[in-house]
């Protein structure tokens, strides 16, 4: 037994979680299902975005219905079809393991059923097993696609073969926003392998025998770029954006409740700054392309295949219906892979070359030549009674848009009236930037918080800052998160009082929330045991897509570097498909945000990004990854997103931990620059 999964499988088990849900109520077992993915088509479009993208952690959530619904109906009419033949009432038979049973002993195989099942029409209505007898929903299950990623048969896009192709790779312009003057290729073809040097849009493409090849061909060439009067900084930028946050007349209304501008007994205000950051996947940039005969075939690791399918058709000059798509397994998206611009340059350099071609970025291409995530500066205010309670909350965020990029791009190329109607329903994630005219994402976590803030006002300013942005792991919550909790503690700290105590007020009419706040305080034994000495204990909460998690942290400070131990965090998505994957999406997505949240950061320099690979760009390694202890809180509620719930929480929860080691308060991200 099939089952189509139409959503990208990078690393978050959605292709686990699908089959578990179709075999549930399919009534199969689960190593008898086999987890295909499908050619891009629009009829496997996502039936609430309309279109065919993997992002937001919504995959579980849009295609929970339709999952049941398919499970449910297929097995009904197996059940008719046994009935018919066995001339006895469908309400005698029962569904279960891959077989149709029936009194007296009567069994059949689903296979042997399903001919004549086909035949039969689609039940109007369907009923769905009781969650109290579900086999495999909410159990401890393995991942289906593990034993291929151990044995090395999974195919990632880099894996991707095509009969007689040939490998190239491609050099962007260093300076932002720098075009192509001319280029001299002589050496570059003096390399043994390389077979072919050539402009495309916006690069040059070296094609040779093999990658390395390539990748000597790409170094030995001489280009000559022409580059704008204007090359961004770091330095400038943030300065431009302290001054767009200063100006009242910029501002656009993200959530208005109560009135912001009261006075109180105590006001805290305070700004925080935050660089652009990379999403440094493990497997860079890369496609494999074939250009012949009026159509186009593609092998990618891509998260959003619309976006893909039209780039595809374009550069190889053929209709959508002729672009074959094949999305392979992803070696780390976090969001990168919405863009499809190497799906763009492999099919132009393959319709150029002639030949069936790989493309793959170096790792230096892939750090500058990211859609890094947005720089942000944000300014809140806020206002105590004379009983230390917050009254008001009032908050700026100023940061690129990366909607403004990709929401085109979403779409394959076109927004019209039932693209926008989808992404409205889509939790208005994207539909913002057309519906309510900034950028939505930008204040998430800042204007979605289930905090009962009686007088609250967040307000949004655009940066064109001309640097590429895009979305990156929880995107804008993986920054409003850092400073709507620590400015939470500071609040707490100024009026006397504890920061669990506050969170807890502010939570009181938000049941789930309340729920997962305190099954974190009981795990880490936050409010009942002490921090061993020198180590400290921070507290933080968070919500993405629905879901909502909080994480406290054990902290030490060795010089200027904070040194996480533990970490402890609970989390309410829904029903829980899936526990282990949960909390493995959990962990990891905690320790993708420590990792970000210690020494992530792109800096500029007269336009051009200052970092270039690993060395440079300092990652998590596994030496200083803390341990991590989770509790998965399911609240039977329809599922929500886990793929990027760990991350917005980590930051804040360490930063509240080095105030109480410190007396520091951290308002700048990385931490290794805060604390320098």
């Amino acid at each position: 037994m099939e089952v189509l999964v139409s959503k990208s499988e990078m690393g978050q088990g959605i292709a686990t979680g699908f089959a578990t849900v179709v075999a549930e109520e399919l009534g199969a077992r689960l190593d008898q299902i086999d987890v295909v993915f499908p050619v891009a088509d629009e009829s496997f479009d996502d039936p609430v975005a309309h279109t065919l993208l993997t992002g937001g952690s919504f995959s579980m959530h849009n295609m929970y219905p339709s999952l049941r619904l398919a499970g449910a109906a297929a097995r009904a009419t197996l059940i008719a079809a046994a009935a018919q033949q066995w001339g006895v009432g469908a309400d005698r038979c029962t569904a279960d393991g891959g077989m149709v049973r029936a009194p007296g002993g009567r069994s059949a195989t689903y296979g042997s059923l399903a001919g004549a099942a086909a035949k039969l029409p689609v039940p109007n209505s369907v009923a769905y097993k009781d969650p109290a007898h579900y086999t495999y929903v909410g159990k401890h299950l393995p991942r289906l696609d593990i034993p291929a990623k151990v044995d090395g048969s999974a195919a990632f896009g880099i894996d991707a073969v095509l009969p007689g192709m040939r490998y190239a790779t491609v050099i962007h312009p260093p300076c932002m926003g720098a075009k192509l003057g001319s280029f001299d290729a002589a050496a570059a073809r003096e390399v043994p392998g390389v077979r072919d040097v050539f402009a495309i849009t916006g690069a040059v493409a070296v094609v040779a025998d093999n990658t390395w090849s390539a990748f000597q061909g790409a170094r030995a060439l001489t280009i000559a770029w022409d580059e704008p009067a204007r090359k961004p900084s770091s330095a400038t930028l943030a300065a431009d954006a302290a001054a767009l946050a200063a100006d009242p007349k910029r501002r656009k209304t993200a959530k208005s409740v109560g009135d912001a501008s009261i006075r109180g007994a105590k006001s805290i205000a305070a700004s925080y700054t935050g660089p652009f950051v990379a999403h440094a996947a493990m497997e860079p940039m890369n496609a494999t392309a074939s250009v012949a005969n009026g159509t186009c075939v593609v092998h990618a690791p891509m998260q959003a295949q619309s976006a893909a399918r039209a780039m595809a058709a374009k550069a190889a000059g053929v209709s959508i219906d002729a672009v074959e798509l094949h999305t392979t397994y992803i070696g780390g998206g976090f969001g990168r892979r919405l863009h499809s611009d190497f799906v763009r340059e492999a099919v132009e350099i393959a319709k150029h070359h002639g030949t069936p071609v790989k493309l793959t970025w170096t790792r230096e291409e892939d750090f500058q030549h990211d859609y890094y995530r947005p720089m942000f500066h944000s300014d809140v205010r806020g206002e105590l009674d004379g009983a230390g309670r917050l009254i008001a909350l009032d908050q700026t965020v100023v940061a690129p848009s990366a909607l403004r990029i990709s929401v085109p791009e979403f779409s394959g190329g076109k927004v019209d009236g039932e693209f926008i109607a989808g992404v409205r329903a889509n939790w208005g994630l994207v539909s913002s930037l057309y519906l309510r005219g900034f950028d939505g994402e930008n204040v998430q976590g800042a204007d979605d918080s289930p905090y009962d803030i009686r007088n609250l006002l967040v307000s949004y300013v655009e940066h064109d800052a001309g640097v590429p942005v895009g979305d990156l792991r929880a995107p804008g919550s993986n920054w409003n998160s850092f400073v709507l909790e620590t400015f939470l503690d500071e609040c707490a700290h100024a009026g006397g009082r504890d920061g669990l105590a506050l969170r807890r007020e502010l939570l009181a009419a938000s049941p789930r929330s309340s729920a997962v706040l305190e099954r974190v305080v009981v795990l880490s034994g936050y409010a009942t045991h002490p921090a061993p000495p020198g180590h400290a204990l921070g507290l933080a909460f968070a919500t993405w897509m629905g879901s909502m998690s909080a994480i406290v942290a054990d902290v030490s400070i060795a010089g200027t570097t904070p040194r996480v131990h533990r970490l402890w965090i609970a989390a309410d998505v829904g029903r829980a498909i899936n526990p282990d994957n949960i909390a493995a999406q959990l962990e990891g997505g905690a320790l993708f945000g420590l990792s970000m949240a210690q020494a992530g950061k792109i800096t500029l320099a007269d336009g051009r990004v200052q970092q270039s690979n690993f060395a440079d760009y300092a990652v998590l390694r596994m030496a200083d990854a803390p341990s991590v202890q989770t509790a998965v809180i399911d609240s039977g509620a329809e599922p929500t997103g886990v793929g990027e719930l760990g991350v917005p929480a980590v930051a804040p929860a360490v930063a509240n931990a080095i105030f109480a080691l410190t007396g520091k308060r951290i308002r700048s991200l990385p931490f290794t620059d805060a604390l320098a």
